[in-house]
């Protein structure tokens, strides 16, 4: 985790209830909405190791994903 994380970011958001967010909705795996501080946009490379991993089909799967909802 620690070689996956940069304090290189454009902005945060900061999602204090997300049932109520009308622009940013992260998510765990089980569709559950989550609280948080999220960077808007990450200015990092993933390690050569990780990128390793995909070469041998291992992929890489965020518990967290995020995507723009609209109400």
């Amino acid at each position: 985790v620690s070689v996956c994380t940069t304090t290189y970011s454009d902005g945060i958001i900061a999602v204090i209830d997300p049932e109520l967010s009308f622009l940013f909705f992260p998510f765990d795996s089980k569709g559950k909405h989550v609280r948080g501080i999220y960077p808007v946009r990450v200015k990092a490379r993933i390690p050569a190791e990780v990128g390793e991993l995909e070469s041998r089909i291992i992929r890489y799967r965020p518990r967290i994903q995020a995507y723009h909802h609209y109400r």
